[in-house]
């Protein structure tokens, strides 16, 4: 979620146009964005790992793996829509 905002920052950012009129410590904060970036690009590949590794598990312990009381499958599988 964070990488994700950090994105949308990165964005917007762009849209401004305001690359080329960098303020002191603007270069970290973009470079921050820049490296959310690519995190966010991994995550739908990251999504489907992980569901695949929690249905095994899953299926070898015979229950259901919770995520602060909630189902983790239905929380990847809300996350997988979003994208």
């Amino acid at each position: 979620m964070h990488a994700k905002r950090e994105e949308e920052w990165f964005s917007e950012f762009n849209k401004r146009g305001n690359l080329f009129n960098l303020l002191t410590g603007d270069e970290t904060t973009i470079e921050r964005a820049a490296i959310a970036r690519i995190l966010v690009s991994k995550i739908p590949s990251m999504i489907v790992s992980l569901t695949g590794i929690v249905e095994s598990w899953e299926t070898e312990r015979g229950t259901s793996f919770l995520y602060d009381k909630h189902l983790l499958l239905d929380l990847l599988n809300e996350e997988k829509q979003k994208l």
